[in-house]
């Protein structure tokens, strides 16, 4: 079969940068820029991959000042109820419930007030209870 290969990537040599999840926790990771050449239609494109033979660690004070944030998690904060719009006794809804779940905090989340957290878990989840909860 003959046909024409697009150019090979240009993989430049690991850095270390930062990564960020989603509750603002930081560590280093390591990365590689990869430059995909211009070819037919497509743009050139210069993005970083990570690497995943090398071991991420916590970062030092100096590392915050010095290296570059690479990957960004963090879910802005919002000021208001995510279904009515209430500014007031807001409080922060997990759609993976802690007690079923290892890792709640890497599902998605949002601010409700205490009116509409209260109203989604008596409709969704009303016989949901922690195995340490008290028995009614």
């Amino acid at each position: 079969m003959s046909g024409f290969m697009p150019p090979p990537e240009e993989v430049g040599e690991p850095f270390e940068g930062l990564h960020r999840d989603r509750l603002g926790r930081m560590t280093v990771r390591w990365y590689e820029t990869v430059t995909r050449p211009a070819w037919k239609a497509r743009p050139e494109t210069v993005h970083c991959r990570r690497v995943e033979r090398r071991k991420t660690r916590k970062p030092t004070p100096g590392d915050l000042d010095e290296l570059d944030l690479i990957v960004d998690h963090e879910v802005p904060p919002t000021d208001m109820c995510e279904h009515c719009g209430a500014i007031e006794h807001l409080e922060l809804h997990h759609w993976a419930p802690r007690h079923m779940f290892d890792d709640p905090d890497s599902w998605p989340r949002s601010m409700l007030c205490r009116h509409c957290h209260t109203t989604w878990h008596a409709r969704v989840t009303p016989v949901m209870r922690r195995d340490d909860d008290p028995q009614p």
